[in-house]
């Protein structure tokens, strides 16, 4: 049985005891599974961030879910509400994927930590549903990871970049788990790759869009500063910002305040600092005196399920009380 593979969340976000548990056993794994996505901590980027709970980046109609997938009716077999049309194709797609599911999948290890347990399947169908998928059901070939939730259930899928599963392979990956693990979550690996990982929600692990996020103790950072880091942050000819190849993350430092700016599905930035400036400035405003601070931005990504984490803190640890 493989070992336990995790979702490695930001160290502001993810619980402690889970995640020191969760991240040996990962290594263990990810050695005897070279081949397939890298899986990183996300101190510095965000692989597996928390997750969100709005519309795609700048109202965009690339970034919604087409109108033909819009949800009516919930079908006999418990899948998702779908249109009358096309609820016999999804079925019978789903039923298929199912039946091939132990050739497709190569394992699947249940959590065993407290912290694991209440995840309730009806909740992970839910969140599967704001899944955002192009006119061929498939995932975009841009991203890496994606993070979806509802009530009780967070699930995060990973994939290889430029790999496009269909919507059938990860709900049946994702359903492996749920009937597999029973109120516990866990993981699955397809041998294509394909990870598929349900989790307990919590607090911590979530967010809203816009809305700072500042740690509890006082480090004071210089507006002025920070807004000249923010501003500093690299971009390419046509004004996105650009970051290091794969994880797609920057920073830039002036004074005592470091900014940093990462796409939470690895993919691509598609933003510049006019789209996320007047969230960059409610982060400042809002965790000048209690840094560092994180805010979450719409979208912003080449993915079609990713956003932007903006986060700014001292560069001198000495200067926080």
């Amino acid at each position: 049985m493989a070992q336990v593979i995790a979702i490695q969340m930001g160290s502001l976000y993810l619980l402690h005891t889970e995640y020191h548990h969760q991240q040996q056993q990962q290594q263990q794994l990810l050695t005897k599974s070279s081949s397939g996505p890298n899986i990183h901590g996300a101190s510095n980027n965000l692989h597996s961030s928390p997750v969100k709970t709005h519309a795609r980046f700048g109202g965009s109609a690339s970034y919604r879910r087409p109108a033909f997938l819009s949800k009516k009716k919930m079908t006999s077999c418990g899948l998702f509400r779908t249109s009358s049309g096309a609820a016999a194709v999804i079925f019978l797609a789903n039923i298929w994927v199912l039946l091939t599911l132990p050739a497709s999948i190569q394992s699947t290890h249940c959590y065993t930590s407290a912290l694991a347990r209440g995840v309730e399947g009806r909740h992970c169908e839910k969140a599967l549903e704001k899944i955002i998928y192009d006119v061929n059901q498939t995932l975009d070939d841009d991203s890496r990871s994606l993070t979806v939730f509802h009530k009780t259930c967070l699930v995060n899928v990973q994939k290889p970049r430029r790999s496009t599963p269909s919507r059938g392979q990860i709900e049946a990956a994702v359903f492996e788990v749920i009937h597999s693990c029973p109120g516990k979550g866990g993981v699955t690996i397809s041998s294509t790759n394909l990870i598929a990982i349900v989790h307990r929600t919590t607090s911590k692990n979530t967010y809203e869009i816009n809305q700072p996020r500042c740690d509890k103790q006082r480090c004071a950072v210089s507006q002025e500063d920070c807004m000249a880091a923010f501003q500093s942050l690299p971009l390419n000819r046509k004004g996105i910002f650009i970051g290091q190849e794969r994880v797609y993350a920057s920073n830039a430092t002036r004074g005592n305040c470091l900014v940093k700016i990462a796409t939470s599905d690895y993919a691509p930035f598609r933003a510049s600092h006019v789209d996320v400036g007047g969230s960059f400035r409610v982060l400042v405003n809002g965790c000048k005196q209690h840094a560092p601070g994180v805010i979450f931005v719409n979208g912003g990504t080449a993915g079609f399920n990713g956003d932007l984490r903006i986060s700014i803190r001292n560069s001198d640890h000495d200067r926080c009380s």
